[in-house]
């Protein structure tokens, strides 16, 4: 029998919440007092009778604005698009929706796009950027929405966001999204040329109106659509251009990395990674760090290899966290899916430098369980815990790292160790639980140490505290396969009729445990558990002897 599959799923099982909702338990009421009572002979008092103050209701103020946009959708739903917008009209030039004056532009123009007038759209949004900007901010997107994604017409929509542009004196607030929207219209165009002149008109105007924004937007769809030749231009037109803004310089910077790892040229990008790093801000790194690696990995650069590229931030750059947690993420990813035993060493090395702790923290969690198949990294492992537990910085991390170092105690058949940690505690875990798991190291210790009436009274124990457990289910950390309750009792149940039938040799003992095993193993596959735990079910009840 597998031991860590009878064990893990329950050495892992997450705790139950409850969460009670108390109402009304501060307010404190006063008794109910007992009405007067006349005195004995003499008549009952009547109270007069006093008529209560009418309650003042305050008139609601009507909803003009939700009015005329519900007349207005009646009468469009009806087929009267003329009388629809006749409304809207109206609603523009009343002074008592003055303040309501965009929301109204923005439903008529709308309209005119729903009804298919696109050129009383465009005429209208025309006059409102001329003449009044801020009335056309909340339709501003409605016409090039209806070119670039409604009919997918991106020429139409360039032409007219160039149109919108054309108007002397564009108030800014308009010709930043018009300029982006011109902007990745072209590129989706596949117009080279067009997008390395407004390139070139972007980088000298940053980082003004949001330039570098616009230029980082476009960049990523060429990169999307595979131009790198593209993007490569605009790097040239950018090493033409002379700025000291720092938002540029990274965004150049940027681009370059991305750049040579599309091309695949590695060495390239390894002399330029070191400059590069020391000139971005972390934030900046780290998102070009992701997309570098990544591709680097797709593509398995061996010169210098993806470790290289990790190693380079990793040895240089710990104070930019947010990059060299990618770069120690990657680098461990790597051994994990290449050579899992390299990974308690690449942590201990990481360790043995003060690597920051958080994201070693980090690492051990995410992969402590890809690795669980060899001992003796398992071991590796363990030690690597047991250092990481004093430095872990909260106590939710710290409980996490201690139960998996419990979980390698058990698969190493360190019973022991196993035991002090759990007579210990670990926070978050009930006394059931703690029982639970107790009983099971017990067990496995006797049978190691060969006594096993020992073992079969501890298994039983075990069985005891899942019986009355609140947990049906429990998912094995190394398969994912999830265990059902009668399927743990099954497997114990079985575990002990081993025991009877190969060591106290009572086969008696053993048959009464098998029937039992048998019986719960019926059960578990009634209750139709996932099909790779009927699968693990149907192996073992072809192992009970008949």
């Amino acid at each position: 029998m597998n031991m860590k599959n009878s064990f893990l799923p329950l050495a892992l099982a997450p705790l139950a919440l409850a969460v009670a909702f108390l109402t009304g338990c501060n307010r404190q009421e006063p008794a109910p007092q007992p009405a007067p009572q006349p005195a004995p002979g003499q008549p009952e008092a009547v109270a007069p009778q006093v008529e209560a103050p009418e309650e003042e209701v305050e008139p609601m103020e009507p909803d003009r604005l939700g009015e005329l946009f519900m007349k207005a959708d009646s009468l469009y739903m009806e087929g009267s698009t003329n009388e629809a917008l006749a409304s809207l009209e109206q609603g523009l030039a009343d002074p008592e929706l003055a303040n309501d004056r965009q929301q109204i532009f923005s439903m008529l123009v709308r309209m005119f796009v729903y009804a298919g007038r696109i050129d009383d759209a465009r005429a209208r949004m025309l006059e409102a950027c001329r003449k009044e900007p801020a009335l056309a901010q909340e339709a501003l997107g409605v016409v090039y929405s209806h070119y670039a994604e409604g009919v997918g017409d991106q020429k139409a929509a360039a032409e007219w966001t160039e149109e919108v542009l054309a108007i002397p004196e564009l108030a800014p607030a308009i010709r930043r999204p018009m300029r982006e929207w011109n902007y990745l219209s072209h590129v989706r165009l596949d117009d080279a040329e067009k997008v390395i002149e407004l390139s070139a008109g972007l980088l000298r105007d940053a980082p003004a109106g949001d330039a570098v924004v616009i230029l980082q937007r476009g960049i990523d769809l060429l990169f999307d659509r595979k131009r790198s030749d593209v993007v490569e231009q605009i790097l040239a037109q950018a090493g033409k251009t002379i700025t000291s803004d720092a938002s540029t310089r990274s965004l150049v910077e940027s681009t370059r990395l991305r750049l040579l790892a599309t091309q695949a040229k590695w060495d390239a990008l390894a002399k330029a990674l070191p400059s590069a790093a020391a000139s971005l801000p972390d934030g900046d790194l780290q998102r070009v760090l992701r997309r570098v690696l990544a591709a680097a990995t797709i593509a398995r650069a061996t010169s210098p290899s993806v470790d290289d590229l990790c190693l380079i931030i990793i040895n240089g750059f710990t104070n930019k966290l947010q990059s060299v947690a990618i770069a120690a993420r990657q680098w461990t990813d790597n051994a994990v899916r290449e050579s899992p035993a390299e990974l308690p060493e690449r942590l201990g090395l990481l360790l043995n430098r003060q690597f920051p702790t958080q994201i070693l923290c980090n690492i051990f969690l995410h992969h402590f369980y890809d690795v669980i198949e060899d001992p003796a990294v398992v071991r590796e492992m363990k030690d690597i815990g047991d250092r990481l537990l004093p430095l872990a910085p909260d106590d939710d991390t710290r409980n996490s790292i201690r139960t998996m170092v419990l979980d390698s105690c058990f698969l190493v058949e360190d019973y022991d160790g196993a035991l002090k940690i759990l007579h210990a505690g670990i926070a978050g875990y009930d006394k059931p639980w703690h029982d639970m798991a107790i009983a099971k190291v017990e067990a496995h210790k006797a049978l190691k140490e060969n006594r096993p009436l020992d073992a079969i009274k501890s298994f039983r124990a075990f069985m005891a505290t899942v019986e009355v457990s609140k947990e049906n289910d429990a998912a094995d950390p190394s398969t994912g396969i999830v265990h059902t309750k009668t399927m743990i009792l099954g497997r114990n149940a079985k575990r002990i009729g081993d025991i009877y039938r190969d060591q106290v040799k009572d086969a008696e003992a053993a048959k009464a445990a098998y029937a039992e095993a048998r019986k719960y193993y019926q059960e578990a596959l009634a209750s139709k558990p996932e099909p790779e735990a009927v699968q693990v079910i149907q192996v073992e009840m072809a192992e009970i002897p008949q």
